[in-house]
């Protein structure tokens, strides 16, 4: 369980130089594809179906692949323009990758298992 939601958390998407080449929107796009996968997985994961969290991640999770889904065509078309408008687009798509990931987060930070008294578990422990 943890792998499933370990990419959630680890790296936020660092924004590509001012110049955006074809190249920049296809690392983009795979990093969006990642952080839906990542939630797909978190949403699948044995855990969420035995805690019975399952409709509430559900719901949540099926929002944030439809706002990646929307990323990913935003993505699609700023790739089809060129420099000037590319950098327009890209500051109005940021914002929205930004949202995909806190999202992504809180899903992961609201609804992780806990150990008893509240706590979420201690990784390090053995």
């Amino acid at each position: 369980m943890q792998q499933a939601h370990q990419g959630l958390t680890e790296n936020r998407y660092l924004q590509p130089p001012s110049y955006m080449r074809d190249e920049d929107f296809e690392e983009i796009e795979a990093y969006v594809e990642n952080l839906k996968t990542a939630v797909e997985e978190f949403r699948d994961s044995s855990w969420t179906a035995w805690s019975g969290a399952g409709s509430q991640i559900s719901e949540t999770s099926d929002a944030l692949c439809l706002k990646a889904d929307v990323i990913l065509w935003r993505l699609r078309i700023a790739r089809r323009f060129t420099y000037p408008a590319r950098q327009v687009l890209w500051e109005d798509i940021q914002p929205s990758i930004a949202n995909l990931e806190e999202g992504a987060e809180s899903m992961v930070n609201n609804n992780a298992p806990r150990a008893r008294g509240g706590r979420k578990p201690d990784r390090n422990r053995n």
